[in-house]
């Protein structure tokens, strides 16, 4: 839960402020000079295992694209076909839903103004797709470890309303001041790494007023042609007294900087985008003073562009214990004790590789009971060409004393099944093996039978979709925290009294936490989900509006305001009758046993 900002002096009247945060905090020289190298220390300190992680992270992608670890294709690929169906079972953006919570118990109005605020959020998150954006962090998170979803606001348009954009940020891109520790809150320095166009960089520095100059000197560090996806900025010189291995089989650490590879491999499958214009590499360093995360940003190699005048938080100038930075880390297969987690590819890659080889093997066997191997015996001169005649012609005259002799490998009937198994044992590594995989099991008649296997089934994988949603719960709340922040528009509870309801976003109790409502985000918990609030209506507990805001109805304001006129108009008709039977008391009894029926 992201803490209420307070300004400067909010902060002097309030004593017994009391935040769990990073242990370690930084003292920062104000002499420009000294913060640019201070900040260089940290961010070295930070990127430290960066080298190694990109070169990881690239033989990971090569895996999962081709099926090799070689980078060629395979015949029989399921490694990205997995990790695709797993992030799809993890999150789904479709129903996602939040809800607003606390710890504490608060009047009726309070609630309503959070039924409110939790449906700006979620609509906030649709309109701008950040929930798709998320559920693309997910996959990238099964696949490299790790994923950030980085947020910021900016005000745009004639009104200068705020808009939360949002990317995602690679684990190659980031850096932690210290990887054992598994929560980027706790990280008392973390910094990402961007590369820049020229008008970017003059769009961020253009307010300053010394623009011009410094833009000449940024521009004097330029780079032209580096890859967009930072795959390649570990390359560098090195001296080795080891062979080094320079191609991509059989690596079991990341080759050194500066090796070029010289065989033929096949590197389609790494493909990416490659920006042909110059680049500037800029760190975004965040680090914990005593008081709040202070932004530092510097284009390589020690140019300081933030901040120029005063250290602040650049989510929330001005304002003091916001604790605020703009990354979530997406993380479905956490570790203890290393904060970049565990790729999902890690269990699978050998099996993939058997796969792969057998796969290669049959198609080897059945092209050769085409081609055939023939041994001929009792005939001389049946050279290359000669061959190629007999078999261009159909037929073939050895003479009395010639034979032919059929040597090739028959293709052993056990083939199919081999592959068939070894795909089951990837699946079942990947927690597929059964119902789970979409497949009809053998001798389930009932549907009571079914779901008995998905719940024996399915725990390990609601174990992570329950981590996931709280990831993303972590990002609303984030997102929830800059709105708070920026957004100083009116919102109310009762269209028919806008000013006597109407409150700000800030007005939320501090107690306040975003969570994802009735585990709506992930599919495996969707059934689970419509039939608590199907019991929950039929025995009364809840009402029609509850189940329309629960359930993934189209228009669902249009359909709330509907069933409410329609109750209103149900207790003006119960109301009429009633009126009419109080002359006859017995009458009414007999109505009313029936109304509640």
């Amino acid at each position: 839960m992201a803490r209420k900002a307070q300004t400067s002096k909010d902060a002097d009247e309030t004593s017994n402020v009391v935040e769990v945060r990073p242990a370690t905090a930084f003292s920062l020289p104000s002499d420009p000079n000294l913060l640019v190298k201070k900040a260089n220390e940290i961010i070295e300190a930070c990127r430290a295992s960066s080298a190694a992680r990109a070169a990881y992270c690239r033989q990971l992608n090569a895996i999962i694209e081709t099926g090799r670890q070689d980078g060629t294709r395979s015949l029989i690929n399921m490694l990205y076909v997995h990790h695709d169906r797993l992030a799809a079972y993890l999150f789904s953006a479709l129903g996602l839903k939040f809800a607003i919570d606390f710890e504490n118990d608060y009047p009726l109005q309070i609630l309503e103004r959070a039924k409110v605020v939790a449906r700006r959020l979620q609509r906030d998150f649709e309109n701008l797709s950040a929930d798709v954006s998320f559920g693309m962090g997910v996959f990238e998170a099964l696949k490299y470890g790790a994923c950030i979803f980085k947020q910021w606001p900016q005000q745009e348009g004639a009104d200068r309303l705020p808009v939360i954009h949002h990317s995602l940020v690679m684990p190659w891109q980031f850096g932690v001041y210290n990887e054992s520790i598994g929560e980027l809150s706790r990280q008392p320095a973390m910094v990402e790494t961007i590369n820049l166009t020229l008008p970017e960089v003059w769009r961020r520095i253009s307010h300053l007023p010394n623009a011009s100059e410094l833009f000449s000197r940024i521009k004097s560090h330029a780079t032209r042609g580096q890859v967009a996806d930072e795959f390649q900025s570990f390359f560098h010189q090195v001296l080795s007294t080891s062979t080094l291995n320079t191609s991509n089989t059989g690596l079991s650490r990341p080759t050194p900087g500066g090796v070029v590879q010289l065989n033929n491999d096949a590197n389609y499958a790494m493909t990416g985008p490659s920006i042909a214009v110059d680049l500037i590499k800029m760190h975004e360093l965040w680090l914990w003073d005593d008081r709040d995360y202070v932004t530092i940003q510097i284009i390589e190699p020690d140019i300081l562009i933030a901040p120029i005048y005063k250290r602040t938080n650049l989510l929330a100038p001005g304002q003091l214990f916001t604790g605020l930075h703009p990354y979530t880390l997406i993380q479905p297969n956490k570790m203890a004790g290393y904060i970049w987690g565990r790729p999902e590819v890690v269990d699978l890659m050998e099996p993939q590789g058997l796969l792969s080889t057998w796969a290669d093997d049959i198609k080897r066997l059945f092209g050769l009971q085409i081609d055939k191997i023939m041994a001929f015996s009792g005939a001389d001169g049946v050279t290359d060409e000669v061959y190629d005649a007999f078999r261009a012609a159909g037929y073939i005259n050895l003479g009395p004393n010639g034979a032919v002799n059929d040597l090739t490998p028959k293709l052993p009937p056990e083939s199919l099944q081999m592959l068939q198994f070894i795909m089951k044992v990837i699946d079942m590594l990947g927690g597929f093996d059964n119902i789970l995989s979409g497949q009809g099991e053998a001798g389930v008649r009932a549907g009571n039978h079914a779901n008995t296997l998905m719940k024996t089934a399915s725990p390990r994988i609601k174990d992570r979709s329950l981590t996931v949603e709280r990831q993303c719960a972590e990002a609303a709340d984030l997102r929830l925290a800059l709105l708070e922040l920026k957004d100083g528009r009116n919102y109310w509870t009762d269209p028919d009294k806008m000013a006597e309801t109407s409150f700000l976003l800030s007005d939320l109790p501090e107690d306040r936490r975003v969570v994802v409502d009735g585990h709506s985000s992930s599919p495996i918990f969707s059934d689970d989900h419509k039939d608590l609030i199907g019991a929950a209506a039929k025995e009364g507990l809840v009402d029609g509006e509850y189940v329309l805001e629960n359930l993934d109805f189209p228009n669902k304001d249009d359909a709330i305001r509907k069933w409410k006129i329609k109750q209103t108009q149900e207790a003006e008709e119960r109301q009429k009758i009633m009126e009419t039977l109080k002359a006859d008391p017995a009458a009414l009894v007999q109505y009313l046993k029936a109304d509640k029926r």
